[in-house]
């Protein structure tokens, strides 16, 4: 059996300049919606693919974790994993592996969560997770430019001392359809998603391309460690859809949720 669906975790808030990058605001005011904090709506799209025994989960969210300060920046509103993937008939501990485009934390939050008596556990207890070992390096030990960017204290010290981590180098074929490829760009360690299957031909590309904006080529968001290398990963996927056929999956649109060539 082999399936693949977009899930809605639920969605937050983020500053939309930030967001927008290098595309001034007199342009993206056009046609971007934001609140009173200047913040525009971002949902959380993950991918949840069944392919015979492996049942993988691309990227975690946000998580449940989020104190009253982080709260206040996100604006969080979430849909609960034991929900989400009861639509699908499975439950948390049917995960049988993660993938991280990056570690963020709107992507590595989930990877731990709080029960009801505020301890930490891992949401995917029986999973194991696939990270760019350069992004999980960073995300441990960040430098002055990335310090902001990750948790590992809250997101990936109980990963790190109990879960099961497979930190890979570059390109890694998870299963016969689904495969990884190191881009970085976005962040030091990033990496897409490549499914490659007779009856769905995906591309999975986190915040390389989040929404249809960024379908525009140069133009990035203000969070890229290196906008020249995402601008190589962009190329190299819209090729991937105009001359392979392949779909792209949207990690953050609230409007329309991939791109294909005939859209």
């Amino acid at each position: 059996m082999f399936s693949v669906n977009v899930l809605t975790i639920g969605f937050f808030y983020s500053d939309a300049g930030a967001s927008l990058g290098n595309l001034p605001r007199t342009i993206w005011g056009r046609f971007l919606s934001v609140d009173e904090k200047h913040r525009h709506k971002l949902n959380l799209n993950l991918l949840l693919i069944q392919d015979g025994e492996r049942v993988i989960l691309v990227d975690t969210g946000v998580g449940n974790k989020l104190n009253a300060k982080m709260q206040e920046i996100f604006s969080a509103s979430l849909i609960s994993f034991d929900v989400a993937l009861a639509a699908h008939n499975l439950a948390p501990h049917d995960i049988t592996d993660v993938i991280m485009t990056h570690l963020h934390q709107d992507h590595a939050g989930g990877i731990v969560s709080f029960n009801e008596q505020g301890e930490k556990y891992l949401t995917f207890p029986n999973a194991t997770y696939h990270i760019q070992k350069q992004e999980w390096e960073i995300a441990k030990h960040p430098d002055i430019l990335n310090r902001a960017a990750y948790d590992y204290e809250n997101n990936l010290k109980l990963l790190d001392q109990t879960g099961k981590l497979n930190l890979i180098e570059g390109e890694f074929q998870l299963t016969a359809s689904v495969s990884m490829k190191y881009v970085g760009g976005h962040s030091e360690g990033s990496q897409i998603v490549l499914v490659n299957h007779p009856a769905h031909k995906l591309i999975y590309a986190g915040d390389i391309i989040p929404s249809s904006v960024f379908l525009k080529v140069p133009i990035t968001s203000a969070y890229e460690v290196c906008r020249r290398d995402t601008v190589k990963a962009k190329l190299w996927i819209l090729d991937k859809i105009e001359n392979q056929g392949y779909t792209l999956i949207y990690d953050h649109s609230t409007k329309e949720l991939h791109y294909a060539k005939n859209n």
